[in-house]
Formats: structure tokens, C-alpha cells, sequence
């Protein structure tokens, strides 16, 4: 439910006060003992809250959750310390008070060098380096937090832990035949946002933004072209059409509606089951149609809204944030 608030907040639409009366009664009868991340518990949904209006209550859901639940064995962005780091820094840019924010932002940078160590090869004790990489699922997610914190307060030590922790990520990448860029993961060669090439594109781009790095300029052409494909099996957010045609948009010269964007927006329509004067969108396994943010229509709807936006007004990591309930 939070996804889908999120979605409708992001992309304009009113989000009805019950309906966010319903989330903020519905986290607070949830476990804190298990809190969860960014994307699957009770930071992200404090996070939501708060975009959504509810501070008050984003904050008491956070600070529930925080005081009870044990540290997360994750190091990825999806369920574990890079999302929740990266949630307590969003949470402390909507702070009204100096204090909360301060505690927020120390909260980020204690894990940040954790995460720093995690990405050198160190052990850090109750956490585990990723297996694979892309956005939600390895480092990337620790090289956004690295660059968030390095714009915020300027220390030198994040740009290179973002350099570390990318790098890392790029040497997961595979070109294939057809000179597509994708994450080797054992038998699987994968694009997606959730673990493949397309989410560490991203962060590649948002680093080469600030910081010339011609290795990393290097890797975009060639998930770019993955991204624009024509078949692709399900049309989600973080495992589908949805976020490649989103990423395409981000990284391609022609901006968001150069023709390989426009041609995989109408490859959409594939998907999609017309129900009176509702579209459905097929979920993960295409068994059942889904509405929420990974895998459903608000995805979909957060994607297309990104893909119709201004091109030039936006800088170049505006999906990165979207993506990362920024």
C-alpha cells in the first residue's frame, strides 16, 4: 500500500486521507521487531508518511521500528542498512527541527562506512556483502547513499567509497553477443532494476555527473541498448519493461522520448488486460494482476509519468530519486 500512495503522491494524483490513515494504522500494528527496509517494512512506510504529510506520525513509526528491531544482515538497498540509511536521510531533509535531522543524517553516515568497509573487502560484523549486483539488490544502492551524503556534506572519503562500491558492482558486468551490457548471475544474464546492468547504469551516471570517470562512461551504451529491447517477459517496475524503459529514457542522448523509448512505451501496451475502462497489469509470474509498485500498475504509472516529463528540466539522477522514494 505504500508503494502505490507513493506513486499517486509522486505523479500528482490525490491520495485520499483514509487511505493513508489506513497505512499509518496498519504499520504501527506491525511487528518492530521486525522492521524490515526501505522497500519491504517499516522505514520505508515512515518514509512515505512523511512525504505524504504525516511527519508526526513518520517519525514515531521510525523511531518504533529503530529502537526495537535488530540491525539488518543486508547491505542492499532493497531490504537491508543501504535503504534504511538511505530512508533516515530522506527522513532528515523532512525534518522541521535541527536535532532530528542531525541524528537522521549520523544515523546514514555511521552506516555509510560500514557499507564503505563491506565494499573493501573488510569484514563488518552482522553483515553480508551482496551476492550479485543492480539497484535494489547489491552495491549500487550503497554508491547512491556514498553520493547523496558526499553532496550533502562534501567529505571527500564518500565520492571514493561511491567509486569503490560502483566499481565493484561493474565487475559483476558481462557484453554479450548482441553488445548488450548485463550482470552475469551464475546460468542468468540480467538488465533489471531489482539485480542487473540497468540500476548500476544508473548510479554510473549519477557519479559520472559529478565526477569525470571515463570507465564508467563507458558502461552506459551498452545497458542502454539492453534496456530498449523489444521482448520482455513481464512489465514491472524493478523486474520488467516498466524499469528498462524508464532507464532507457534516463540514459539515452535523445532524452526520454527518442524513438527506442517510444517504441518499448507502446511494447507496453502488450502487456496490459483491458477491464471496462480500467487497465490491469500482469504481476511477477504474470499469474495475477497486481497494482503495487515493484511489480504492478503503480510502477507503471510512476515510469510512464517520469518518461512524459520535461527533459531538460530534471537533472540526470531525477530517477534515481523517483525510484528511491526521493
Amino acid at each position: 500500500a505504500a508503494g502505490v500512495l507513493y506513486a499517486l503522491h509522486r505523479t500528482g494524483a490525490p491520495v485520499p486521507e483514509e487511505w493513508t490513515d489506513w497505512l499509518a494504522a496498519a504499520a504501527l500494528r506491525r511487528d518492530p521487531a521486525e522492521a524490515g527496509g526501505l522497500f519491504d517494512g517499516l522505514p520505508g512506510t515512515a518514509l512515505v508518511l512523511t512525504l505524504l504529510g504525516r511527519a508526526e506520525q513518520g517519525r514515531e513509526l521510525w523511531d518504533r521500528a529503530m529502537s526495537t528491531a535488530s540491525p539488518a544482515p543486508s547491505a542492499d538497498l532493497f531490504t537491508g542498512r543501504a535503504g534504511i540509511a538511505l530512508a533516515a536521510l530522506r527522513m532528515a531533509r523532512a525534518s522541521d527541527g535541527p536535532e532530528p535531522g542531525t541524528r537522521l543524517i549520523d544515523t546514514a553516515l555511521s552506516t555509510a562506512r560500514d557499507l564503505d568497509l563491506l565494499a573493501r573487502g573488510e569484514e563488518v560484523d552482522g553483515m553480508r556483502l551482496p551476492e550479485s549486483a543492480g539497484l535494489l539488490r547489491g552495491l549500487s544502492g550503497a554508491a547512491l547513499l556514498h553520493l547523496e551524503l558526499h553532496a550533502l556534506t562534501g567529505e571527500d572519503w564518500l565520492r571514493e567509497a561511491a567509486r569503490t562500491a560502483v566499481g565493484r558492482e561493474a565487475g559483476h558486468l558481462v557484453t554479450l553477443d548482441d553488445g548488450t551490457l548485463q550482470v552475469r548471475d551464475g546460468g542468468r544474464n540480467l538488465l533489471y532494476l531489482n539485480q542487473g546492468s540497468s540500476g548500476v547504469a544508473l548510479v554510473a551516471q549519477a557519479y559520472t555527473a559529478r565526477h569525470e570517470d571515463p570507465a564508467l562512461d563507458a558502461l552506459i551504451p551498452g545497458v542502454r541498448k539492453g534496456c530498449a529491447m523489444e521482448f520482455v517477459r513481464e512489465p514491472g517496475l524493478f523486474m520488467g519493461r516498466a524499469g528498462l524503459v524508464a532507464t532507457a529514457g534516463q540514459l539515452s542522448p535523445d532524452g526520454r522520448r527518442g524513438p527506442e523509448v517510444l517504441a518499448s512505451v507502446r511494447n507496453l501496451t502488450w502487456h496490459l488486460l483491458a477491464d471496462e475502462d480500467r487497465l490491469l497489469v500482469p504481476g511477477a509470474t504474470l499469474r495475477r494482476c497486481s497494482a503495487d509498485l515493484a511489480t504492478g500498475a503503480a510502477g507503471l504509472l510512476l515510469s510512464l509519468d517520469f518518461l512524459s516529463g520535461a527533459t531538460d528540466a530534471t537533472a540526470k539522477s531525477g530517477l534515481l530519486d523517483l525510484l528511491t522514494l526521493g
